[in-house]
Parts: C-alpha cells; structure tokens; sequence
C-alpha cells in the first residue's frame, strides 16, 4: 500500500504546458515574410524585423523552460542546446516522455521554409547584381530604390 501511494504522488504532476514549445517550432514560418521584406524594404525595418523575430525565439525558449520547471521537470535539456534546436526537442521529448512529434516537426518545418525562401534570396541576389549592361532603363541597380520621389 506504502508503494501505491510513492507512485501516485509522483506521477501527479500539473500538466506539461506545450504552448510554448510549438511556437518555437513554427517560428520559421513567420520567417518567410521578413525575408520577402528583404528585398522591397528599407534595411533598417528588415533588421529591426529579424532581431524581434530572434529575441521572439530566445523568450518562447525561456517561457518553455519555465513551464517545463513548472510541470515539475526538474532535468532540463542544456540552453546551449537552442542553437542545434533538433537536439533541444530530441532532449525535451525523452525527458517528457512524449512520442518526439515536436522533434520531427521542428526538423521538417525549417526545411521546408529554406525550400521556399530559396527563390526569395535567388531574386534578392539577382536583383543586386545584375550587371548594368543587362539592366532595363527602369531597373534599380540597388535592391532599395531612393524614396526621396
């Protein structure tokens, strides 16, 4: 009877909030338009964006250690590990125990974002050098034209 009760309050844990967690998985979603704004923006907004998008990442990362230590995990993955973020979910999934969807999610999601900003950056790159012999007369040789009109 003694052993019933050690396992019941240990696996009474509050449940493992895995909000966080999914919207750093999905970040790189919100990544494809900041990098259409690459071309037709003004630098300084393209940077802003890309620093808010990466300090976005860091808090959802520290707002899921918190609900992590919160369920009552007391073993988390290192931090280092959100720069190699697949090792980060490998980690989180065996120490939750969980059946390591956000791992496959948050491998696959990235790559399919590159794949679709690939053609983003193709167009960037052509857009800045572009020889002037093969330029329309309508054509920046710049990627952000003077707004000064």
């Amino acid at each position: 009877m003694e052993n019933n009760t050690v396992l019941q309050s240990n696996s009474s844990r509050p449940p493992l909030n895995n909000l966080y967690i999914w919207l750093l998985v999905l970040c790189p979603i919100f990544f494809i338009p900041i990098k259409y704004l690459q071309i037709y923006s003004n630098p300084v907004i393209f940077i802003s964006l890309e620093l808010i998008s990466y300090a976005l990442a860091i808090i959802l990362f520290i707002k899921d250690r918190i609900s992590l230590t919160a369920a009552g995990y007391t073993k988390l993955p290192h931090w280092i590990w959100i720069f190699f973020s697949p090792v980060y979910y490998w980690k989180r999934d065996n120490i939750t125990k969980s059946n390591h969807t956000i791992f496959w999610c948050g491998l696959i999601i990235p790559l399919i974002c590159a794949t679709l900003t690939f053609p983003i950056m193709e167009e960037y790159e052509n857009l800045i050098y572009t020889p002037p012999e093969q330029q329309d007369s309508y054509t920046p040789a710049v990627p952000f034209p003077n707004t000064e009109n």
